[in-house]
């Protein structure tokens, strides 16, 4: 969805290629400024890219999935869980440009982190911690699976119901899991 407000410099090939062939653990010379226009430079400025994707992250992801959530709970049901995941530990420049991407959760999910769109973010550096948050979540998922619950004593902590959402993150060596609420819409 970037590219509906022209954020990225690079075309969308070429910027996926530099992704696919980039080196997690050998990051080289690249910057913010390689991939994303000027308009959006320096990346925590005021109206910066920051300030522009969360606000189209809350456009296109996060209103419409806390409007669905919230649809839900008012018709009754009681067993909504919902994470925000939070993992931002890729190399330079892409824990700037990009952050917790959409979809960047999936192969902590599936546990598959080989070569794919993803690759650029996982580096030796970064495998301790997100193998651990990796695990986690592969665990509640199946106890979801199993038990209709993603709580599991892995987690060490109680996952609330929606609007409480558990924050997924970790840093290169461990989990952090936290917890929000979000009551926008009730």
């Amino acid at each position: 969805m970037t590219y509906a407000i022209g954020a990225h410099k690079p075309s969308d090939y070429d910027r996926f290629t530099t992704q696919y062939l980039f080196d997690p653990d050998n990051p080289g010379d690249l910057t913010p400024s390689d991939l994303l226009t000027d308009d959006y430079l320096s990346v925590d400025k005021p109206q910066g890219w920051n300030d522009a994707a969360r606000a189209l992250a809350d456009a296109v992801f996060t209103g419409i999935n806390r409007d669905s959530l919230n649809a839900l709970a008012r018709s009754g049901n009681r067993s909504l869980c919902h994470y925000r995941f939070d993992w931002n530990q890729e190399p330079a420049p892409f824990d700037q440009v990009y952050g917790a991407v959409h979809a960047i959760d999936l192969p902590f999910v599936f546990g598959t982190f080989g070569r794919t769109v993803f690759s650029y973010a996982f580096s030796e550096q970064n495998q301790p911690g997100r193998l651990r948050l990796s695990d986690l979540m592969i665990g509640s998922i199946r106890n979801f699976v199993h038990e209709g619950s993603p709580q599991h004593r892995g987690l060490g902590r109680t996952w609330e119901q929606w609007p409480t959402s558990l924050v997924l993150d970790a840093d290169d060596r461990h989990v952090h899991l936290g917890s929000t609420t979000d009551r926008a819409g009730e």
